[in-house]
């Protein structure tokens, strides 16, 4: 599965919690192998690109020995940081950095989701959802407030007659 397919079923309709439930198990580990992928190849690019820069700098270093050129550690620096072998490793580590950076979110995402389908199922055993449930509070204190006021207006009507 790809991101985008994994971001819709983060998403949860409170009437289909049961297949989400059924899901869940599944969909997290796919997330988590790929997180552990991603991460396994980002660790891989970053001995890739520790790798090029030795060769790199000793490459630069027998050069300038050889030309009997004298360079400083901030000219071997200098001249690593533009190399264009080293600027693609680095631009490499940086794209698995932010791959595997993503997934990770994208892992905790369906933890919390594996939590909020845990919530959302109490709610129903609690018959949250019930329309009766939903007239509880401010809405049921207005509904109360104005059957005691129709109480009272025919109590009022009553007396005078």
């Amino acid at each position: 599965m790809i991101m985008k397919d994994w971001e819709q079923q983060l998403l949860l309709d409170r009437n289909r919690l049961d297949d989400a439930a059924l899901n869940q198990p599944q969909l997290y580990w796919e997330v988590s192998e790929a997180y552990v992928l991603a991460v396994s190849e980002r660790d891989s690019l970053d001995a890739k690109l520790k790798q090029v820069k030795a060769e790199r700098s000793l490459a630069i270093r027998s050069e300038a020995v050889a030309a009997g050129e004298k360079l400083t550690e901030a000219a071997v620096a200098a001249k690593l940081e533009m190399d264009p072998d080293i600027l693609k490793a680095t631009r490499e580590y940086l794209d698995q950095c932010t791959d595997a950076s993503l997934l990770q979110v994208m892992k905790e995402s369906f933890s919390q989701r594996a939590y909020m389908i845990q919530e959302l199922g109490n709610q129903f055993r609690s018959n949250y959802f019930q329309k009766s449930a939903v007239t509880g509070g401010a809405a049921g204190e207005v509904a109360y407030n104005k059957t005691r006021q129709a109480i009272n207006e025919k109590r009022k009507a009553g007396g005078r007659k």
